[in-house]
């Protein structure tokens, strides 16, 4: 009952809703780990399901961070965000092995969606990773040794990994880009010069990067200034009085057709974005069955010190 609650108000949610459901969330009785544990998965798939509504997930996260219940001692803290954390480092530890083949016919049509799905979510988590170290859940430490393990090679075929790196680049690049992080960002991007110049990588990884270099070149300031990464609340989205009469009258119904269609075809609304119920997902306490039991080494949890979460 209360997974269905939680993940009725993450199908509901949008940016004019945010305050009002964010508290309804926060009103649900979280009455032990396993539960907040299971909240923490919804909202991860939310998150990594709909890239484009990750800052506001990730703002969503901060706020439960801040308030969600801890049921540990103090020496013992089982927060929220220690939690999240070790869900993001499982995500990011795992980014490439289910983009790999799986044993389902090579090439086929089955196997090429399951691969795009799979990518998806890699790069959703990389994103979200990213909007997270914008508000300071993931600290810069984090976001630094992610940056640094995208750009080592490994195997005869990085591109995953490079994609992944102009992911969180073009997500918090800014952010990490200043006179703290200036040395090692310019350091990362001789590193991505020289790889773009690289002609044994894909056209599409070199351009790639070739993009991301002129986004730090040009002050982090995209040159297509039309593109929205993040949620639009409706607000922004609805035509002027102008626009209406350059449609000749018929841009009023049109809007309204278009606007009946919810979230999922105009970016934005106060309908639920997905009328999927989903069953609650077992074995939520197994797999938060290890957790950091410290708020010690944070820095370390994405990048090799973990590596026994969630495995045991």
């Amino acid at each position: 009952m209360v997974f269905r609650k939680v993940r009725g108000i993450l199908n509901k949610l949008t940016p004019e809703k945010f305050k009002k459901l964010s508290d309804d969330l926060l009103r649900i009785d979280l009455q032990s780990t396993v539960i907040l544990k299971g909240v923490i998965i919804l909202i991860f798939e939310k998150a990594l399901d709909e890239p484009k509504y990750s800052s506001m997930y990730a703002q969503l996260c901060k706020r439960l961070s801040e308030e969600a219940p801890n049921f540990e001692p103090p020496d013992q803290a089982c927060t929220f965000r220690v939690l999240l954390l070790n869900k993001c480092k499982v995500e990011f530890d795992n980014r490439a092995a289910a983009v790999e083949f799986n044993g389902t016919e090579a090439g086929s049509e089955e196997e090429e969606e399951r691969r795009q799905a799979a990518k998806r979510k890699m790069l959703g988590n990389i994103k979200f990773i990213g909007e997270l170290g914008k508000l300071e859940i993931l600290s810069e430490s984090i976001l630094h040794r992610c940056i640094h393990e995208l750009l080592v090679k490994r195997g005869d075929d990085p591109s995953e990994d490079l994609e992944c790196l102009c992911q969180i680049m073009r997500t918090c690049g800014r952010v990490l880009d200043t006179h703290k992080g200036k040395n090692l960002m310019n350091q990362y991007f001789d590193r991505m010069k020289s790889l773009a110049d690289n002609q044994e990588l894909q056209p599409r990884i070199r351009f790639m990067l070739k993009d991301v270099i002129d986004l730090r070149s040009d002050g982090w300031v995209p040159r297509k200034a039309a593109v929205v990464e993040g949620p639009v609340p409706i607000a922004q989205l609805r035509p002027t009085q102008d626009e209406l009469l350059m449609m000749g009258g018929q841009g009023t119904g049109s809007y309204r057709n278009m606007s009946r269609g919810g979230r999922n075809q105009v970016g934005g609304g106060s309908g639920d974005r997905d009328g999927r119920d989903r069953d609650d997902r077992g074995g939520v306490n197994e797999l938060f069955r290890h957790p950091m039991k410290t708020r010690g080494g944070l820095d370390d949890m994405l990048i090799g010190k973990c590596k026994e979460i969630y495995h045991q």
